[in-house]
């Protein structure tokens, strides 16, 4: 290990020793800072990718403190591969050991508060328009999916105004496996609002934003916010935190 390497553990472990609140006020300024320094992208819809969305050293925490695969309960009718726990609801995370639970606790304190979706609403004001009077709410879940999950090419219902996929992959080896911002063949698959059953065959993807550690793929939910995933190998676990600014 090279000095600068050492130097850059030693660090790393100091942030990680740090009190919980000072860990967390940080790692919430760092995220603001991230995404407020990161072009909307207007093309087909208003979205942005934010790679280090986190500091390394929280990326870290947030992994160490992903529940076991026991605390995941299938509640999504047609997808049972998918796992969730609800971070919105308390009786959901108060199942989890207690390190696990304090820590969700502590994210949800800074991520689901009004400052952060107000923040969020704010980096999306200028294509956000007239949409917007109303009050909101957070709603976020840890998602394991198995291998063959997929979903196909949806907008996400209007009730969702701003969507945000936190990967949270350990490595790099599942790339692949990242949000495909997709566009229709023909211009009138925008006249409906796809289930998320829809085939691909009349869609195609414009980007897919690969599934890599710490990264956030966000969008403002429209009638054009096309995305779908492509169906996971078999024997793969496709680790997520998805936040989602809701109309209350």
């Amino acid at each position: 290990m090279t000095t600068a390497t050492a130097d850059h553990v030693d660090r790393l472990e100091t942030l990680a020793d740090l009190p919980q609140r000072v860990a967390q006020d940080h790692a919430y300024e760092h995220v603001k800072y991230m995404i407020a320094n990161t072009p909307v992208r207007p093309y087909p819809f208003p979205h942005m990718q934010v790679n280090g969305v986190f500091p390394e050293y929280y990326y870290r925490q947030m992994l160490a403190n992903y529940p076991a695969a026991g605390f995941f309960e299938s509640r999504i009718e047609g997808y049972p591969e998918r796992g969730t726990i609800e971070l919105h609801d308390p009786a959901s995370v108060a199942r989890l050991p207690r390190q696990q639970r304090d820590f969700w606790q502590w994210f949800m304190n800074s991520f689901g508060s009004r400052d952060f979706m107000s923040f969020v609403l704010e980096c999306y004001a200028p294509v956000l328009g007239p949409r917007f009077g109303h009050s909101v709410k957070p709603v976020a879940y840890l998602f394991r999916d198995t291998g063959g999950y997929g979903i196909g090419p949806h907008t996400d219902t209007l009730k969702k105004v701003v969507t945000m996929l936190f990967y949270l992959p350990e490595d790099e080896s599942q790339r692949g496996a990242g949000t495909s911002i997709v566009v229709p063949t023909d211009a009138k698959g925008y006249s409906h609002h796809p289930t998320g059953h829809e085939s691909w065959d009349a869609y195609r993807p414009a980007k897919t934003i690969e599934f890599l550690p710490n990264t956030l793929a966000s969008f403002l939910v429209t009638d054009r916010s096309l995305h779908a995933v492509r169906p996971t190998p078999p024997g793969s676990v496709r680790q997520s935190l998805q936040f989602f600014i809701c109309q209350a």
